[in-house]
């Protein structure tokens, strides 16, 4: 059950990421570190086509698991939601404190949203220094 959690785990990052984010920000980013910005191809991957795949693993595994079987023995129903549950423990905390943010911050549902969504901006100025040693 760890494949799918992962799996989620990367989508939900991509999301993030990519859409929340947001492209321009991440590809300024990047371009901070490598020297030079990502083309068209990697920002629609990382919009758009990405998640699409990560999606469609997710549903083909949710929607058509494989069969447990060692040998003659087939696992009961009760295992294989056992495994399911253990899974997801694994990420749950994420959407869990997702929800939980949404519900705790104050204002209108669709304000909270927004803030939600909205990433913070930097404390600090620019990233005109580098930290060779961080201790």
């Amino acid at each position: 059950a760890t494949g799918p959690a992962v799996i989620t785990v990367v989508f939900l990052e991509v999301i993030a990421v990519s859409w929340f984010y947001g492209m321009s920000r991440f590809c300024s980013n990047v371009e901070m570190m490598l020297g030079f910005k990502p083309g068209w191809y990697w920002r629609i991957c990382w919009v758009a086509i990405c998640p699409i795949f990560l999606m469609f693993i997710i549903c083909s595994f949710l929607f058509f698991p494989p069969e447990l079987k060692m040998f003659d023995y087939a696992y009961p129903p009760w295992t294989t939601a056992l495994g399911y549950c253990i899974g997801v423990s694994s990420f749950i905390c994420v959407p869990a404190y997702m929800v939980y943010h949404l519900i705790t911050i104050p204002g209108t549902f669709k304000q909270r949203l927004l803030k939600s969504i909205t990433p913070e901006p930097s404390s600090g100025g620019g990233h005109s220094e580098i930290i060779t040693n961080a201790v």
